[in-house]
């Protein structure tokens, strides 16, 4: 199966004027698939223009231009959040989820019968499971609680509070019988 990138390419070809045929042999496909697959141009060349994952292999038609480009923005962002170690978890990433979206309808509504209010777009942690299988984000991690802690005053206590905790309650031990 091709990734979006190489249907793209494929489509390529054949506006430079090369035969379906022979375009076929190139990537070794039936002349049936690459004939679908011009078919359906418009499609691939919309999801290759606002797809975060090149290596897709699938078109998905999505009710909304403006969720699709507000998924591959959070995709983004979070990407260059953990980059800079900054603290995410599933509100705040719904919650700039949300932004992004106002922002892009600010920009102009989505003509003809697609088009959807911010209402239509519910940032529920529904979406946001799905939007993590979407993107593939099982792997990160989300909860950066340790980002966002205060490393050298936490480095301190166990260092010298708690080592004195530990100290008294081994003397007191001690001298229990």
């Amino acid at each position: 199966m091709l990734t979006i990138q190489e249907k793209v390419k494929l489509l390529d070809m054949i506006k430079d004027g090369k035969k379906i045929v022979k375009v076929a042999h190139h990537y070794d496909l039936n002349e049936s698939t690459v004939r679908s697959i011009h078919k359906e141009e418009k499609n691939f060349c919309a999801t290759a223009t606002v797809s975060f994952n090149k290596e897709a292999k699938r078109v998905v038609t999505s009710r909304n231009k403006f969720i699709v480009k507000t998924e591959s923005a959070i995709a983004v962002w979070i990407s260059n959040s953990c980059k800079k170690n900054i603290a995410l978890n599933s509100l705040v990433i719904r919650e700039k989820a949300k932004q992004l979206y106002q922002c892009f309808m600010a920009d102009g509504p989505q003509p003809g019968p697609s088009s959807a209010t911010f209402i239509d777009f519910m940032v529920s942690k529904g979406w946001f499971e799905k939007f993590q299988m979407r993107y593939h984000l099982k792997s990160v991690i989300l909860h950066r609680e340790a980002a966002s802690a205060d490393q050298p005053a936490a480095e301190d206590y166990v260092n010298n509070t708690f080592q004195k905790i530990l100290r008294r309650a081994s003397i007191i031990q001690n001298r229990c019988p």
